[in-house]
Protein backbone atom coordinates (compact mmCIF):
# COMPACT_ATOMS: atom_id res chain seq x y z
CA UNK A 1 0.00 0.00 0.00
CA UNK A 2 1.14 3.44 -0.71
CA UNK A 3 1.32 6.12 1.90
CA UNK A 4 -1.74 7.83 0.40
CA UNK A 5 -3.81 4.66 0.70
CA UNK A 6 -2.68 4.24 4.31
CA UNK A 7 -3.72 7.79 5.09
CA UNK A 8 -7.12 7.29 3.42
CA UNK A 9 -7.69 4.06 5.36
CA UNK A 10 -6.72 5.79 8.61
CA UNK A 11 -9.01 8.71 7.73
CA UNK A 12 -11.92 6.31 7.17
CA UNK A 13 -11.23 4.60 10.54
CA UNK A 14 -11.30 7.96 12.29
CA UNK A 15 -14.52 8.97 10.51
CA UNK A 16 -16.14 5.70 11.57
CA UNK A 17 -15.10 6.31 15.19
CA UNK A 18 -16.44 9.87 15.03
CA UNK A 19 -19.72 8.60 13.60
CA UNK A 20 -20.01 6.00 16.38
CA UNK A 21 -19.38 8.69 19.01
CA UNK A 22 -22.00 10.94 17.42
CA UNK A 23 -24.55 8.14 17.57
CA UNK A 24 -23.65 7.42 21.17
CA UNK A 25 -24.07 11.01 22.30
CA UNK A 26 -27.17 11.78 20.26
CA UNK A 27 -29.14 9.46 22.53
CA UNK A 28 -32.68 8.67 21.45
CA UNK A 29 -32.54 11.36 18.80
CA UNK A 30 -30.55 8.93 16.67
CA UNK A 31 -32.64 6.37 14.77
CA UNK A 32 -30.07 3.62 15.28
CA UNK A 33 -30.09 4.23 19.04
CA UNK A 34 -33.89 4.17 19.15
CA UNK A 35 -33.91 0.82 17.40
CA UNK A 36 -31.22 -0.56 19.71
CA UNK A 37 -33.10 0.78 22.75
CA UNK A 38 -36.28 -0.98 21.64
CA UNK A 39 -34.38 -4.25 21.23
CA UNK A 40 -32.78 -3.87 24.66
CA UNK A 41 -36.16 -3.11 26.26
CA UNK A 42 -37.61 -6.23 24.67
CA UNK A 43 -34.76 -8.39 25.97
CA UNK A 44 -35.07 -6.75 29.39
CA UNK A 45 -38.79 -7.56 29.55
CA UNK A 46 -38.14 -11.18 28.61
CA UNK A 47 -35.43 -11.51 31.26
CA UNK A 48 -37.66 -9.97 33.91
CA UNK A 49 -40.38 -12.46 33.01
CA UNK A 50 -37.87 -15.30 33.28
CA UNK A 51 -36.71 -13.95 36.62
CA UNK A 52 -40.28 -13.91 37.97
CA UNK A 53 -40.85 -17.48 36.76
CA UNK A 54 -37.65 -18.62 38.42
CA UNK A 55 -38.64 -16.90 41.67
CA UNK A 56 -41.96 -18.76 41.64
CA UNK A 57 -40.23 -22.05 40.94
CA UNK A 58 -37.75 -21.38 43.76
CA UNK A 59 -40.58 -20.61 46.17
CA UNK A 60 -42.34 -23.84 45.20
CA UNK A 61 -39.16 -25.87 45.66
CA UNK A 62 -38.52 -24.26 49.06
CA UNK A 63 -42.04 -25.14 50.22
CA UNK A 64 -41.60 -28.75 49.07
CA UNK A 65 -38.26 -28.96 50.86
CA UNK A 66 -39.82 -27.62 54.04
CA UNK A 67 -42.55 -30.25 53.86
CA UNK A 68 -40.05 -33.03 53.17
CA UNK A 69 -37.80 -31.89 56.04
CA UNK A 70 -40.79 -31.93 58.38
CA UNK A 71 -41.69 -35.44 57.31
CA UNK A 72 -38.08 -36.57 57.74
CA UNK A 73 -38.03 -35.10 61.26
CA UNK A 74 -41.27 -36.89 62.13
CA UNK A 75 -40.07 -40.22 60.80
CA UNK A 76 -36.61 -40.00 62.32
CA UNK A 77 -37.72 -39.04 65.82
CA UNK A 78 -38.30 -41.75 68.40
CA UNK A 79 -41.25 -42.10 70.73
CA UNK A 80 -39.07 -40.79 73.56
CA UNK A 81 -38.24 -37.69 71.53
CA UNK A 82 -41.94 -37.08 70.91
CA UNK A 83 -42.79 -37.43 74.58
CA UNK A 84 -39.97 -35.08 75.57
CA UNK A 85 -41.12 -32.56 72.98
CA UNK A 86 -44.70 -32.76 74.25
CA UNK A 87 -43.51 -32.24 77.83
CA UNK A 88 -41.39 -29.31 76.75
CA UNK A 89 -44.40 -27.68 75.10
CA UNK A 90 -46.63 -27.99 78.16
CA UNK A 91 -47.43 -25.04 80.38
CA UNK A 92 -45.32 -25.95 83.41
CA UNK A 93 -45.64 -22.49 84.91
CA UNK A 94 -49.31 -23.29 85.64
CA UNK A 95 -48.35 -26.25 87.82
CA UNK A 96 -45.54 -24.32 89.46
CA UNK A 97 -47.81 -21.38 90.31
CA UNK A 98 -50.50 -23.73 91.60
CA UNK A 99 -47.98 -25.52 93.84
CA UNK A 100 -46.64 -22.21 95.18
CA UNK A 101 -50.11 -20.87 95.90
CA UNK A 102 -50.94 -24.15 97.66
CA UNK A 103 -47.82 -23.76 99.85
CA UNK A 104 -48.86 -20.25 100.89
CA UNK A 105 -52.34 -21.48 101.73
CA UNK A 106 -50.87 -24.29 103.86
CA UNK A 107 -48.77 -21.86 105.90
Amino acid sequence: MSELENLKARQQELLDKIHALEEQYEGIENEHNVQKLQELNKVQAQLMGNQNNLKQQLQSVQEKLKTINGEIDKLSSTATDRILEAIKNQRWYFFKNKAMSQQTVDK
